[in-house]
């Protein structure tokens, strides 16, 4: 969801800017495992390499997310639930953690990516297609 927002070119685009425009207005608390921080980074270096946005631009885009005041809570993921999930679900290890942190908090995991929210159609992780969000 991050990188929809951050990212003009991404189809959910618009849809990403009015979820960040509800957590600045203070009606959304937004929380993420802590591979949000790498996952992030990675996301903007590849789409810099890929000329989606200038270089330049990536340390202002990474100040207006940390404004965003994403709480990172201190809950431990242990290796062997986010396995089973990985497993269960086939799900990526970074998905993972996203899935399990938005199940043990009883939170929606608002995600731009498709395949994971068909990966978890029918588990017991609320999850929410960024593409069903209103655009304003």
């Amino acid at each position: 969801m991050v990188l929809a927002w951050l990212l003009d070119d991404e189809e959910f685009h618009r849809q990403a800017r009015a979820v960040a425009d509800d957590i600045a207005e203070g009606g959304l608390e937004p929380v993420a495992a802590p591979n949000l921080r790498f996952e992030l980074r990675h996301g903007l270096v590849r789409a810099a390499r890929r000329g989606r946005l200038a270089w330049t631009t990536i340390g202002r885009r990474l100040v207006a997310v940390e404004a965003m005041a994403i709480g990172v809570p201190a809950v431990a993921l242990e290796d062997e639930p986010l396995l089973k999930l990985c497993h269960r679900r086939s799900l990526g290890w970074g998905d993972a953690h996203h899935a399990l942190l938005a199940r043990r908090l009883g939170r929606p995991l608002v995600t731009a990516d498709r395949r994971l929210v068909d990966h978890l159609s029918g588990s017991d992780v609320w999850v929410e297609w960024l593409g069903d969000r209103p655009t304003e």
